[in-house]
């Protein structure tokens, strides 16, 4: 496959994965809660993978500014049209913002304290390590390195999140245990598609060997009990649906997608903040919500899902519209 060519197996997992992560978000039953537990798993994977299969080799430095670019600036408009937005409603409701200038200016600079947007660290952080992921699985082929490093990242963890110190449980979280954790996922997923068929069948029986041991000892599958900082059962059942995706999507190759799961996948990074809008309006004013917004969440989920799609297609009309309008007058001025 050329570069910069969109494989239809990683706009389908891309889109399932993005479409869990918005099912996280709109209380769904138990049960569901956990099983959709692989999805921040699954794009940070599919996004390794994307970059160190199919992207064009640029300097370093080129690549890490313009990756950087491409997560900051929208993260940073997101957090903007968010105060914006609710600045407005809670002027017309009378209200008080839920999102002051103050909180806007933590989440521009640290991408917290208006919800959801970790995820974006995770993805800088692997940005800095992605282009060394095929030299380090290298030196790591047969995947001794990788469990060890693993091993040791659970101590630091359980250290730093049992410490009595202030603010470090929050703080190692939010920086070195994510880069570690998540990149350390990012080598297996890259180690994890370059399987033979084969061995990745046998490496899916004891991932998934693992994963039964560690849910006897945690008692019970609860694998979103231990996203935050990532724990072992969390990271098995993440492995293990990446690895059987990868293994599906190999004996039975997508030839053809949806045109709606296509662009879900090729607009992730919108969809996903675009749907952060209404989960943060019905948060704060449910009151003021549908009935049956409120009370189911298959409903909620849909109409989330639709709204989201729906916005970053209308905005992507806009730009190209835009564009055109850009183009044109250039073309003007030349002549």
């Amino acid at each position: 496959m050329k570069p910069n060519q969109r494989n239809l197996s990683f706009d389908l997992l891309r889109a399932v994965g993005l479409l869990c992560i918005i099912l996280a978000h709109v209380n769904p039953p138990d049960w569901l809660l956990q099983l959709r537990c692989f999805d921040v798993v699954m794009m940070v994977c599919i996004s390794t993978v994307s970059y160190t299969e199919y992207s064009k080799p640029k300097p370093y430095l080129r690549y890490l500014t313009g990756r950087i670019k491409r997560l900051l600036l929208p993260a940073w408009e997101y957090i903007l049209l968010l105060g914006v937005v609710f600045y407005v409603i809670a002027l017309m409701t009378g209200t008080s913002t839920p999102y002051p200038l103050k909180t806007l200016v933590i989440g521009i600079f640290t991408l917290s304290s208006v919800g959801y947007l970790w995820i974006i660290r995770v993805f800088l952080y692997n940005a800095f390590i992605n282009p060394f992921i095929p030299k380090i699985a290298k030196i790591n082929r047969g995947g001794a390195c990788l469990i060890i490093l693993y091993a040791l990242y659970s101590v630091v963890r359980d250290f730093c999140m049992d410490s009595s110190v202030p603010h470090l449980a929050t703080l190692s979280e939010a920086s070195f245990l994510d880069f570690w954790s998540y990149g350390l996922i990012a080598v297996a997923a890259y180690l994890l598609y370059h399987l033979k068929t084969k061995s990745l069948i046998y490496v899916i029986g004891g991932i998934a060997f693992a994963l039964i041991a560690i849910v006897c000892i945690d008692g019970g599958f609860i694998p979103n009990t231990f996203k935050y900082p990532p724990a072992l059962q969390y990271v098995l059942w993440g492995l293990l649906v990446v690895s059987s995706s990868f293994l599906l999507t190999r004996l039975y190759p997508i030839r053809k997608l949806p045109a709606f799961l296509t662009f879900i996948s090729a607009n992730s990074m919108w969809v996903y903040f675009w749907h952060l809008i209404p989960v943060n309006f019905i948060a704060h004013y449910r009151s003021m919500c549908p009935q049956l917004l409120v009370d189911s969440w298959w409903m909620k989920w849909i109409s989330i899902v639709l709204f989201a799609t729906s916005v970053t297609y209308i905005q992507n009309m806009i730009v190209i519209y835009l564009k055109r309008i850009k183009h044109k007058v250039l073309s003007y001025a030349r002549n």
